[in-house]
């Protein structure tokens, strides 16, 4: 009975020790391996972008038209952006608002320069421009502005530059017609007396008129954002002129001239493109037919690429081009090219390519720059206001 329990003691003893021995074993047996991860997609390298500083009135009362130079502006940048930018590179719009204001354009222009823009469409209006362009020519970075219009805008400094028809070209051409073929005596000067455009072309309209024996019979201000002109339109009636050189823009003049025909004016305004915007046509409604002005652009340019561009307008925005559509689409065009043809990291590559730029086919009219100052060399297209259009009467071409 002894030897029976001793067995069964030292079986159990040894099923034991084999028992913690598998257990030992089991431990020690590796974990299924789990499937290895599939690596992560690289991203993709940022592609460098040239940065093209839009610096426009997008509030205030010329809103309209820093509105419309954006919108032409990215226009052409889309389109090349789809072709492959240039060189590769896409084009990155900034913009910045200005509301008119000349310090807080200033401070736009140094808000652009810290983001290390190579060019910029400056604003539209000439009073800003003198205040901005000093910054950018400084700085060395390329400045178009698609409208500023005034004398001295061209001379400001060699990065600084305009592709719009400038004023000392077409008030004369356009004076000149108003004698030949209307018959222009006598002609009341009307301006802002607190605009620099419209002051620098007030001087212009009364140069011309006195260099073609016209007789100046009056000479009336009024100030920007005045809204009541009864007391101005008296002054014109009482000088009894052929015809009312303007000097001012759409958000006063159109209110004027409906003021004007309501108190029995009948004699017809002359302008520059200050009128040249649909916000003529919503302040002055009927009155504003008759209205006589030269402009950078016309949508009646015949020229097949001119037409392509105002019917893909119409087909994209539901509406016609007006001048800063067209203007600033030329413009970042221009600065496309130039860059380019210099590279987005030569400041006076970018400067001297401009300066080349002969016969470019702009859709607001064939523009040429010279080395002499940053004016454009541009035809003036003579216009009429009919039925809220303006209706092209014919094409004055300037000297090259």
């Amino acid at each position: 009975m002894k030897r029976w329990i001793c067995a069964l003691v030292a079986g159990t003893i040894v099923l034991g020790l084999v028992c913690a021995g598998c257990g030992q074993l089991a431990a020690k047996q590796p974990e299924a391996s789990k499937p290895a991860e599939a690596p992560k997609p690289a991203e993709p390298p940022k592609r460098e972008t040239i940065k093209v500083g839009v610096l426009q009135p997008l509030t205030g009362n010329v809103a309209y038209w820093g509105e419309n130079a954006l919108l032409g502006a990215k226009m052409a940048a889309d389109e090349l952006n789809a072709k492959g930018g240039i060189k590769g590179a896409p084009i990155e719009i900034i913009s910045v608002d200005t509301a008119g204001d000349k310090a807080q354009a200033v401070n736009g222009m140094k808000k652009l320069l810290s983001d290390k823009i190579t060019v910029v469409i400056g604003p539209v209006t000439s009073g800003e421009t003198f205040a901005v362009g000093p910054v950018s020519n400084e700085a060395k970075v390329c400045y178009i502005s698609p409208g500023a219009t005034a004398d001295g805008v061209g001379k400001i400094g060699p990065f600084v530059f305009r592709n719009t028809l400038n004023d000392s070209a077409g008030a004369p051409l356009t004076a000149k017609y108003m004698v030949e073929k209307k018959g222009v005596k006598k002609a009341a000067l009307l301006y802002s007396n607190n605009n620099d455009y419209s002051v620098g072309l007030m001087k212009i309209w009364e140069a011309a008129l006195n260099e073609l024996k016209v007789q100046v019979v009056a000479k009336v201000s009024y100030s920007d954002s005045d809204t009541d002109f009864s007391a101005q339109v008296t002054k014109l009636k009482q000088s009894k002129p052929d015809a009312i050189f303007f000097s001012g823009v759409a958000a006063e003049g159109g209110l004027l001239i409906r003021q004007a025909k309501q108190q029995g004016l009948t004699c017809p305004f002359v302008s520059g493109d200050g009128l040249a915007d649909e916000m003529l046509f919503k302040l002055a409604g009927a009155a504003s037919d008759g209205v006589i002005l030269y402009t950078g652009y016309s949508p009646e340019n015949p020229a097949d690429y001119a037409q392509k561009f105002v019917n893909d307008f119409k087909a994209k925005h539901g509406k016609e081009p007006q001048i800063n559509n067209a203007q600033a689409y030329d413009a970042m065009k221009i600065l496309a090219m130039a860059i380019e043809k210099a590279g987005a990291g030569s400041p006076d590559g970018i400067r001297k390519a401009i300066t080349e730029t002969k016969r470019f086919p702009g859709v607001s009219g064939v523009t040429t720059f010279n080395d002499k100052n940053g004016d454009a060399i541009k035809p003036a297209f003579l216009q009429e206001a009919k039925g809220g259009k303006f209706q092209l009467i014919t094409v004055l071409e300037a000297n090259e």
